[in-house]
C-alpha cells in the first residue's frame, strides 16, 4: 500500500526533483508586463526583470468574502489575512489564531496552524462548521458531527476550539 503524503511533503518533493533537473525557482513578485512573441510568453516583473515560457498558468486566486468588522481593513496583511497557508502558520508559534469563517477554507487554514500555534480557535457565524464543508470531510468536533480526511485532521489536535454564533 502507498504512503500517504502531506500537502506540504509532496511540494518539498517536487521542489527537490524540480531543482535536480535544472529548473528556476523564482520567488514570488508581482507581474507588471505580458507579451506573446512567436510560441514565448514574455513576463515582466516588479524589479524589470523578465522571464519566458512556452507555458504560463494564471493562478488568480480567489474571492473573498471580506470581515465587515470597522477598521479589519487596516490591518489586512499585517495580522488580518484573508486565505492562510502553511508560511503563515510558522509565524504563529506559541500564539493564539482567530479565525473567521466556516467550510473547508477555515477548516484548511486551522489545520496549517494548529501544529504551530499555541491554540485556534474558528469563529462559526452560523451554527455548524460542517453545514459549508463539501463532502466527504466528516467527523466529531466539539460535539458535533463536521462534514474524512480533514474532519479527522481537525479532530486530532487538543489546540484547535471551535465556537459557533460568534
Amino acid at each position: 500500500m502507498a504512503k500517504r503524503l502531506s500537502g506540504g511533503d509532496l511540494a518539498r518533493r517536487a521542489v527537490a526533483q524540480a531543482s535536480r533537473f535544472g529548473v528556476e525557482i523564482l520567488t514570488p513578485q508581482e507581474v507588471t508586463g505580458l507579451r506573446i512573441e512567436g510560441p514565448y510568453k514574455h513576463l515582466t516583473l516588479s524589479d524589470g526583470s523578465e522571464v519566458s515560457c512556452h507555458v504560463l498558468m494564471l493562478a488568480m486566486g480567489v474571492f473573498w468574502k471580506m470581515l465587515e468588522v470597522e477598521g479589519a481593513d487596516r490591518f489586512v496583511g499585517s495580522g488580518v489575512y484573508y486565505g492562510a497557508a502553511v508560511t503563515e502558520a510558522m509565524h504563529a508559534k506559541g500564539k493564539t489564531v482567530f479565525m473567521v469563517g466556516a467550510g473547508n477554507s477555515s477548516g484548511q487554514a486551522a489545520m496549517h496552524f494548529k501544529d504551530h500555534a499555541s491554540e485556534v480557535v474558528i469563529l462559526v457565524r452560523g451554527d455548524s462548521l460542517a453545514a459549508k464543508m463539501a463532502a466527504p470531510h466528516t467527523a466529531w468536533l466539539d460535539g458535533v458531527l463536521y462534514a474524512s480526511h480533514l474532519g479527522r485532521k481537525m479532530n486530532s489536535g487538543p489546540s484547535l476550539d471551535v465556537r459557533r454564533r460568534a
